[in-house]
């Protein structure tokens, strides 16, 4: 999945099929794309953007893609141009969809970036084309798909430790929180748990 954050002051770009900076990377995305694993969104602020990008940009592309057909089929069932009233508007409906892909283009993109709570790998401004972070940039491109950037992050080395939690009470410390924890223990009916704390509680 690919999103795209885009402004006006790209639209003016979109006008000459030849020098566009927008549409170009939806179909980066949808050429390989074979079923629901990638979907073609764009947040756009403006209605004239939105025209502009379908008719210059969305049409002259298809029609040269080598795998126009895969890609005919992609946007035709997942395919949409979405305006939103502001780009605040835009970054609250990309993280609720929370992309494998998203693309800042605008002319701030860090400052808009503060607002992006879900998204598998973040694209910075005019010049930073999802295709860089496929073949060249870095960072691992084995990325959260489906939604699940909302809860998963890109692979890493991290992905592969193991870990342990650490828990050190003192005596003190567990007559501070003692009260609590049976408490809990009492309203999910777990006697036994409930008595570890109070047995250590009586110890003088």
């Amino acid at each position: 999945m690919m999103i795209r954050l885009s402004t006006k002051a790209v639209a003016e770009t979109l006008r000459d099929p030849g020098k566009h900076l927008t549409t170009v990377e939806v179909w980066n995305a949808l050429e390989y794309a074979i079923g629901p694993a990638v979907i073609a969104d764009e947040y756009t602020v403006g209605l004239c953007m939105a025209k502009t990008c379908e008719q210059h940009g969305v049409r002259v592309q298809l029609a040269n893609l080598a795998r126009k057909e895969i890609a005919r089929k992609a946007i035709d069932r997942f395919g949409a141009i979405v305006i939103a009233g502001s780009l605040l508007e835009a970054a609250e409906v990309s993280n609720s969809i929370a992309p494998e892909h998203l693309e800042l283009a605008v002319e701030k993109p860090f400052e808009l970036l503060a607002q992006i709570k879900n998204a598998g790998a973040i694209f910075l401004g005019h010049y930073t084309p999802e295709s860089v972070g496929d073949y060249i940039a870095g960072p691992n491109h084995v990325l959260p798909t489906g939604g699940t950037a909302r809860f998963f992050s890109p692979l890493s080395t991290d992905s592969f430790m193991k870990k342990s939690s650490l828990i050190f009470y003192t005596k003190e410390g567990l007559d501070k929180v003692g009260g609590a924890v049976m408490q809990i223990a009492d309203v999910e009916g777990l006697d036994a748990h409930g008595n570890t704390i109070k047995v250590r509680m009586a110890k003088k």
